[in-house]
């Protein structure tokens, strides 16, 4: 029996055809109340036998506490579990996206001319980010995703990415039959340790989808976004891809209609896919990375036309709005930045970065210097060609204080 809590009472099927699937699930749009949702039912069972059946309600009964107090931004909320809609069979229930998966939106957006030119990879670099925050956020909280791809992550109504269908391969395969072939996520996005335990040194009944397995798929992932194509497409054999990644062989450098991708970005995919998993990041390094790379990228867009900068002190609304906290005296690159006169665009290009790196600083060296990281964050808002744009990216990279502190500034400045 599931816990109360996560049992969901009178969801209907409103399509008898599938709306889509994948590896492990079939997805049915349903209804629940007066809202749509996404019906999710597990190829396992549709044809296992009882003994499957009643292994699968226990990893359901275990997941789907865990599950239902998620809460991130990038991650899909579970909605809970319904035994209504198909006879005798367990559906995970989640909010319906109707933009789909973002491996079908991409090149919708881009038939309909919405990701021209460097559009497309602004974009792209925000949904990596985004997808990197959220498997980030699972690794916190221990849960391992077992098959990400692109097909699993979806794209909201604000045109952000969720990861969706994380926990549900490690639960197929923990309860696949014995014999059964092993399916550890779709095959081109998984590392090779996942192929070869052996060769590895790795005992063959103890390998299972990893932290350092999501990451290696994360990486995969990305070269996915960039090209709109599976890992190593020009391969049809599976088997095939599997030497192949085994002996070393990663993806080739995806080039954009510009060019090819930037060296960060390549390094950071690299660094994913390293042949060892003790050789690759950690899930919240590669969303630090690709967060850095998101400010950087933008610099060098900063306006021409954006007015002078007057400093913090002179504004009483914004000094009025900063929660008072007890403050250190100032450092002496706080003193030098916030005196800065900001004339010409080379003044507030210079500025921006060292702003955000003497911000970053403040921040990791306590709660105290919280007032002055928010003061130099926010003068650089003020250079920045585009404030909610990047008020945005401090979502990701800011500490809730400090970002806190920014937008009451910004508010009383906009006000």
């Amino acid at each position: 029996m599931f816990p109360a809590a996560t049992i969901i009472k009178g969801v209907k099927l409103t399509e008898k055809e599938k709306m889509g699937g994948g590896g492990y699930a079939n997805v049915y749009l349903g209804r629940e109340s007066y809202k749509h949702v996404a019906i999710k039912r597990l190829h396992l069972y549709e044809k296992a036998s009882d003994e499957i059946k009643r292994q699968t309600r226990q990893s359901f009964y275990r997941e789907s506490m865990l599950w239902k107090h998620l809460s991130h931004k990038h991650v899909l909320p579970f909605l809970g579990v319904s035994e209504d809609v198909f006879p005798r069979t367990v559906c995970i229930i989640l909010p319906w996206m109707s933009h789909g998966s973002i491996r079908d939106y991409i090149p919708r957006c881009q038939k309909e001319g919405r990701l021209s030119g460097s559009a497309f990879g602004r974009a792209v670099v925000k949904w990596f980010h985004q997808t990197a925050q959220g498997l980030a956020y699972l690794h916190e909280q221990k849960i391992i995703h077992g098959d990400l791809h692109a097909g699993n992550i979806l794209i909201d109504t604000d045109h952000n990415a969720r990861l969706t269908d994380f926990g549900v391969a490690i639960i197929a395969e923990a309860n696949a039959s014995e014999g059964s072939e092993s399916i550890y996520g779709a095959l081109r996005w998984q590392a090779p340790e996942l192929f070869d335990p052996e060769e590895f040194g790795l005992p063959d009944d103890s390998v299972r989808s990893g932290a350092a397995s999501d990451v290696y798929a994360l990486g995969l992932t990305g070269i996915e976004l960039y090209t709109g194509k599976i890992p190593f497409p020009e391969i049809s054999d599976p088997i095939m891809v599997q030497r192949r990644v085994i002996k070393g062989v990663r993806p080739n450098r995806p080039v954009l209609p510009d060019g090819p991708i930037s060296d960060d970005i390549w390094d950071l995919l690299c660094w994913t896919w390293a042949h060892n998993a003790s050789d690759r990041p950690l899930a919240s390094q590669v969303a630090t990375e690709l967060g850095d790379i998101r400010l950087s990228s933008h610099t060098a867009g900063l306006s021409l036309h954006t007015p002078q900068v007057p400093e913090i002190a002179s504004e009483p609304a914004a000094a009025e709005a900063i929660e008072r906290i007890r403050s250190p005296s100032p450092t002496a690159a706080f003193t030098e930045l916030m005196n800065t006169t900001l004339q010409s665009p080379a003044d507030r290009q210079r500025f921006f970065l060292k702003a955000i790196k003497e911000g970053e600083n403040l921040m990791k060296l306590n709660p105290a210097y919280f007032n002055q990281a928010a003061q130099i964050f926010h003068k650089a808002l003020l250079a920045y060609h585009n404030p909610p744009e990047l008020l945005m990216i401090y979502e990701g990279m800011l500490q809730p204080p400090v970002l806190q502190l920014v937008k009451n500034m910004y508010q009383a400045r906009t006000q």
